[in-house]
């Protein structure tokens, strides 16, 4: 039996106080997502395989990317990454320290919306935002982040934004050169990145280029990961004892193990440090998606999912979602037309948004 590594000693006290000054972010890599083959994006593409049968499609595994030969094929594949992610298989006890602990921002490089629905289905006040090098739906109104109020953030992309994820060379290049640019990360994300002084990644490879450079672009505040930062790696690849070595030096990382041990360890460490924030039971589907729904400022989307399911609600509270139908299309309106001072407007939509997560909790699992 390979005897498995010895956890490094760690002084948590400086990881604690981080976290409570909310100075700690937290950094979710490929491999964060269970997978049956070497990595997630192979087995996507066993999945495009078995689905298309495409021989348009290349797969490079060494760099985890495609290439396609036609803009179909790369359409295709668009299509098929919703299907393939939503269908993976979640553990949701892994969500819960992330869930408890007061991270003001998480950061993650996959395009699923695994995390974020585990914060709607437990009722938390979160914010969710991802980049996308072309021009957004929905943009995002983020204000800045903190524990009551944190951020999950998708660096590459959404699944329900096909135009947004990060599938081949061209995508990985325009993603890094607008990073490195400093073109279309939200300030909030920014400024957060500029003071944090603890970062903890979970399911990176290190020696791939592209992680590299994603290093360069998360560490904002020198040229180089310094001492001043306290950086931690769990559930993490480095594949030659060398490279892991100057890893380690060049970054500043203390890479603590395999699986998710540091993240359940940091857990009963902050437990027994501060009051974490506790979870509610699990809200319905129905309730989880239009709670996400509002999270993500589809304000439209949900009141259509609401009166969609408004059989499930009673009477009384039919009418209500009527009323906040008739006075979301309002402030529409004089938001467009700028009738009113823009305090009013925020006022009015702030209105809409609680009525709706209010109803939430009374929509029945169908």
């Amino acid at each position: 039996m390979k005897r498995m590594p010895a956890m490094p000693t760690l002084n948590w006290k400086p990881i604690l106080n981080d976290l409570e000054k909310e100075r700690a972010v937290l950094l979710i890599g490929p491999d964060f997502i269970p997978h049956t083959g070497v990595s997630v994006a192979a087995d996507f593409h066993a999945h495009l395989v078995e689905q298309l049968a495409d021989d348009a499609t290349h797969f490079f595994a060494r760099d985890g990317l495609f290439l396609f030969d036609t803009a179909v094929s790369k359409m295709d594949a668009q299509t098929e990454a919703e299907a393939f992610y939503k269908g993976l298989p979640t553990d949701e006890e892994i969500f819960i320290p992330i869930a408890e602990l007061p991270f003001p921002l998480v950061i993650s490089v996959n395009p699923d919306l695994a995390l974020p629905q585990f914060f709607s289905k437990r009722q938390l006040n979160f914010q969710f935002d991802y980049f996308s090098t072309k021009d957004k739906a929905t943009p995002g109104n983020i204000t800045k982040p903190s524990a009551a109020s944190p951020l999950i953030y998708n660096l590459c992309g959404s699944i329900e934004d096909y135009q947004s994820l990060v599938l081949d060379f061209d995508d990985m290049f325009e993603l890094l050169k607008n990073l490195l640019g400093d073109f279309g990360v939200p300030k909030a994300v920014n400024d957060m990145l500029v003071n944090a002084t603890t970062y903890i990644f979970i399911g990176f490879q290190f020696d791939k280029w592209y992680t590299q450079l994603l290093l360069r672009y998360l560490n904002k505040n020198r040229d180089r990961f310094s001492n001043v930062n306290k950086n931690y790696a769990t559930k993490t690849v480095v594949n030659d004892e060398d490279a892991k070595d100057f890893f380690q030096q060049q970054f500043n990382l203390t890479i603590y193990g395999g699986d998710y041990q540091f993240l359940h360890e940091l857990h009963t460490e902050y437990a027994a440090f501060k009051k974490i924030r506790p979870l509610f039971n699990p809200i319905s589907d129905r309730a989880a998606l239009v709670r996400r729904l509002v999270q993500f400022n589809n304000i439209e989307g949900a009141l259509e999912r609401l009166e969609e399911y408004s059989a499930d609600l009673p009477a009384s509270d039919r009418d209500e979602v009527t009323i906040y139908k008739s006075n979301y299309y309002a402030w529409l309106t004089e938001s467009r037309n700028r009738e009113t001072s823009q305090e009013n407007l925020d006022i009015k939509i702030a209105r809409v948004r609680k009525g709706i997560l209010d109803l939430t909790p009374k929509l029945s699992q169908q």
